[in-house]
């Protein structure tokens, strides 16, 4: 039997697999219903539009930098995945916060931006500091879920740039 560790690594590799292949009905079980993803480009997009965005696409190598556990319901996982975008290898800096619900983990928020490849490419033993993180909330009314994860995620990425 694995560990947690080993299971949430296994997940953060099938989340990539899931996201090549266009898996949504993956997705529909895996991300909480208040999911929210800041893309490297900056757009938060929410769980729907995450979910509208899924589409079959060229393979993703998923590389986990750092899996730290936040109590016994939370997590966070640290990683870098590698695709092919317009012709050329990509590597994304991704921070993914999991809690555990329904008998497993969910996912509740995706951070990503560019790897600064010098960096990017570590022994996963070796500690690493977390990148600044920046997020921007949409207008709108802030709902009680939303504010649930934004303090997870202050708690979760001390420092990080976090709207009150």
């Amino acid at each position: 039997m694995g560990t947690d560790r080993d299971a949430l690594e296994a997940l953060n590799v099938e989340i990539g697999d899931a996201e090549s292949r266009g898996d949504k009905g993956f997705f529909e079980d895996l991300l909480t219903p208040s999911f929210a993803f800041r893309r490297a480009n900056g757009n938060i997009v929410d769980r729907q539009q995450y979910m509208d965005a899924v589409a079959a696409s060229g393979a993703r190598t998923t590389s986990i930098r750092s899996i730290t556990f936040l109590g016994r319901a939370r997590a966070a996982v640290s990683c870098v995945v590698t695709l092919e975008v317009q012709g050329s290898r990509k590597d994304f800096d991704n921070l993914r916060i999991f809690i555990r619900m329904d008998g497993g983990p969910r996912e509740v928020a995706r951070l990503g931006q560019r790897a600064d490849i010098s960096s990017a490419r570590v022994d996963a033993g070796t500690p690493q500091s977390i990148p600044q993180v920046h997020v921007a909330v949409m207008k709108g009314p802030a709902t009680e879920a939303t504010s649930r994860n934004l303090r997870s995620l202050r708690r979760a990425v001390p420092g990080a740039a976090l709207p009150r």
